[in-house]
């Protein structure tokens, strides 16, 4: 995905790991997602290894 939607993704991503979950350093992040989330999962995970978990 590329554009002005991955964007938007990145940063719903970052919101939901630094203020939702609020995901410190070397803390374990479990994340799971129904059939069809799986860009949004990606996100978040990638979003939560970028914060140090």
């Amino acid at each position: 995905m590329t554009g002005p939607a991955a964007e938007r993704l990145e940063r719903l991503a970052s919101l939901a790991v630094e203020v939702g979950a609020n995901v410190q350093q070397g803390q374990v992040v479990g994340v799971s997602g129904r059939p069809g989330q799986e860009e949004l999962v990606r996100a978040i995970v990638a979003a939560a290894y970028r914060r140090g978990a």
